[in-house]
């Protein structure tokens, strides 16, 4: 599990560097089984996403990432014949401002 910052030096209540209270890591495994049990693709819950009842309610958009599209542009133009090990490169995007 990766911690972050706990919930409560979040909300100003504890200073940051203190003590992991009981309720900051109930909070923290609340949310890692929360993401365990998400469809790794659509990242909803599986068993609301994965119910045969469910098949015709859902409303799907499209939305353009322009930071993913930065990056696969990028990727096409590295050719893993010419590329020294390409499994060693990894694509990452930065907002620019």
């Amino acid at each position: 599990m990766r911690l972050g910052v706990p919930l409560s030096v979040a909300r100003g209540a504890r200073l940051p560097g203190s003590a992991w209270t009981r309720r900051d890591w109930a909070l923290a495994q609340a949310v890692e089984m929360l993401d365990r049990i998400k469809c790794p693709k659509c990242r909803q819950p599986t068993w609301l996403a994965h119910d045969k009842d469910t098949r015709n309610r859902w409303k799907v958009s499209a939305t353009r990432c322009y930071a993913c599209d930065a990056v696969a542009s990028k990727e096409k133009g590295f050719n893993p014949d010419n590329t020294h090990n390409i499994e060693a490169l990894y694509f990452g995007a930065e907002y620019l401002g």
